[in-house]
C-alpha cells in the first residue's frame, strides 16, 4: 500500500526542467527554461544592477505603442520585456505608473489598483508593496506599472489567492513579471509563454512560487496574455501565442542598455575540453577554474566557464579536475569585452598494477623442458630458477632442460645465444645443426 501511494506521489510530480543557460553580456544571463510534463517554457533574464556597463531604460511617452522588438531596436536594447496593461482603445494609455527618462507620462498616473517598479539614474530600484496612491519621486529616472504583487518579505501570493481576482488568476495564461534580489542588487525579468496548446502558461500564484524559487525577495505581475515578450541582444526569445502570430505593440516597456565604453572590468570566459579545446564532443564538466586573483567558478556540462567583473591585465588561468592533469595559461584581459581563454586538459593514466607487464609471452615453454629452473618461454625477461644451484637457466622450451650450462659444462655465454637463435628455429624449416641437443652440448 505504502509503495502504491509513493508511486502515485512521484507520477504526480512534474518532470524536472531542462535549463539552457548563455551570458549575452557581462553581468546578464539569459535562462530558457523547457519543461516537458506538464509543458512549459519560460525565459529568465537575471541582471547585476552593480555593473557599471548595465543602465535600465523605461519607455518615453512619445515611445509608446510600439512592440518590443521594435522598441529594443529603437534604444539599441540589451533586454527589453512588455511593461504595464493599457487602454487598448489605441491610445496605449498605461493602467499604472509610468516614467520614462526621466519625465512621467501625464496620463500615467500611479493608482490604487497597481503597484510598480522605479529605478533611479543610479538603478537604485523598488517595486510597490502598498496598496494605496503613492506620489511621484523626482529620482526616479524610469517606472513600469504593474498589477499583483507576487511577493515580498514574509507574503506570497498563494493558491487560495488565486479566486480573488477570477479567471485572470485561475486560469494558465502567458506571464509577466519582474523582481528584485540580493537586496536590490539583481534585476529579475520573466517571460512565461501559454496559450500554445500544450504550453498553456501559468496561473497568478504559481508565478509567484516561480519568482521565489529564482531567489526574488519582491516581485510584481506586469501585462500578460498576448502581450507577454521577451527580447534578448535584438531577438525575441518567447513563442507567442497561437491567436497573435505576430507580436503585439505595447504601451510601454522595461529594458535594459548595454555600454561597454562605461565597463571597467572585462569578462573572462571559455571552454574546457579534453586533449583538444576544438573538439566540441569532449567537453569537461564540474572542472574548477581559478584565476590568480583568487576568483574561481566550475564548467557547465558543455565545458564552459565564465567569470564577470575581471581587472583589467595579465591573469593566470588554472584548471583542476579530478582524473585529469591540471594545467594553467595567461590572458591579457581588457575591460569591457568578452576575454576568451580555452584550456585542454589531458587525462591521467592509471598506473600499471603491481607485476603487469613483467610476465609477457610466459607459458610457450613451461611445459616442455626438464630443467629445474622455471623458464619464460618466448619472454623477454629473465629465468627465475637455476641450474645446477649455481648459475641462471634459460629454458626455450626446445630440449630436454638446461643441466648442462655453467658449472664447468657449457659456457653459460654460449647457452644464452643458443637459445636467441633457437627460437627462430620454429618459424624456418631449414635445420639448424647447433638447436640439436648434441650439437649444444645439452644432451
Amino acid at each position: 500500500m505504502r509503495l502504491l501511494i509513493a508511486l502515485t506521489v512521484l507520477a504526480a510530480l512534474p518532470v524536472l526542467a531542462a535549463d539552457t543557460v548563455t551570458h549575452p553580456y557581462a553581468g546578464v544571463s539569459y535562462t530558457h527554461r523547457s519543461q516537458a510534463s506538464p509543458r512549459k517554457e519560460i525565459h529568465i533574464v537575471t541582471v547585476d544592477l552593480t555593473r557599471p556597463e548595465v543602465s535600465v531604460r523605461a519607455t518615453r511617452s512619445s515611445e509608446r505603442g510600439r512592440t518590443p522588438s521594435s522598441f529594443s531596436n529603437l534604444v539599441d536594447a540589451a533586454v527589453v520585456v512588455n511593461g504595464d496593461f493599457f487602454n487598448t482603445d489605441g491610445s496605449y494609455d498605461p493602467s499604472g505608473l509610468a516614467i520614462g527618462q526621466g519625465t512621467p507620462w501625464s496620463d500615467g498616473p500611479d493608482s490604487n489598483g497597481s503597484r510598480f517598479i522605479a529605478c533611479t539614474a543610479d538603478k537604485v530600484c523598488s517595486i510597490d508593496t502598498s496598496a494605496s496612491t503613492v506620489a511621484v519621486d523626482e529620482s526616479w529616472h524610469s517606472a513600469v506599472g504593474g498589477r499583483r504583487l507576487l511577493l515580498k518579505p514574509g507574503w506570497i501570493f498563494t493558491g487560495d489567492m488565486d479566486t480573488s481576482c477570477g479567471d485572470h488568476c485561475t486560469t494558465l495564461h502567458p506571464r509577466t513579471a519582474v523582481g528584485l534580489k540580493d537586496n536590490g542588487d539583481t534585476l529579475v525579468l520573466v517571460v512565461v509563454e501559454g496559450r500554445q496548446d500544450p504550453i498553456f502558461g501559468l496561473k497568478i500564484s504559481q508565478l509567484a512560487a516561480l519568482m521565489q524559487s529564482l531567489g526574488c525577495e519582491v516581485a510584481l505581475e506586469l501585462d500578460g496574455g498576448g502581450s507577454s515578450t521577451m527580447v534578448v541582444a535584438g531577438a525575441r526569445v518567447s513563442g507567442r501565442p497561437d491567436n497573435e502570430p505576430s507580436e503585439r505593440a505595447v504601451a510601454n516597456h522595461l529594458a535594459l542598455l548595454f555600454d561597454e565604453d562605461a565597463a571597467t572590468t572585462g569578462r573572462l570566459l571559455g571552454f574546457v575540453r579534453e586533449d583538444d579545446i576544438y573538439d566540441e564532443s569532449a567537453p569537461v564538466a564540474g572542472a574548477r577554474v581559478t584565476l590568480s586573483t583568487g576568483a574561481s567558478t566550475t564548467t557547465s556540462d558543455e565545458g564552459r566557464y565564465v567569470l564577470d567583473a575581471v581587472a583589467p591585465g595579465s591573469v593566470t588561468v588554472t584548471v583542476t579536475k579530478e582524473g585529469f592533469q591540471s594545467a594553467s595559461d595567461t590572458k591579457d584581459v581588457a575591460a569591457g569585452i568578452d576575454n576568451w581563454k580555452s584550456i585542454a586538459l589531458t587525462r591521467v593514466l592509471d598506473p600499471p598494477s603491481e607485476g603487469e607487464g613483467e610476465r609477457e609471452g610466459e607459458g610457450e615453454g613451461e611445459g616442455e623442458g626438464e630443467g629445474e629452473g622455471e623458464g619464460e618461454g618466448d619472454g623477454e625477461g629473465e629465468g627465475d630458477g637455476g641450474g645446477n644451484d649455481e648459475a641462471p637457466a634459460v629454458d626455450d622450451g626446445l630440449g630436454d632442460g638446461p643441466e648442462g650450462c655453467g658449472a664447468g659444462g657449457v659456457p653459460l655465454a654460449w647457452c644464452v645465444l643458443t637459445v636467441a637463435v633457437c627460437r627462430r628455429r620454429r618459424a624456418s624449416t631449414t635445420r639448424v645443426p647447433m638447436c640439436d641437443n648434441d650439437a649444444r652440448g645439452l644432451g
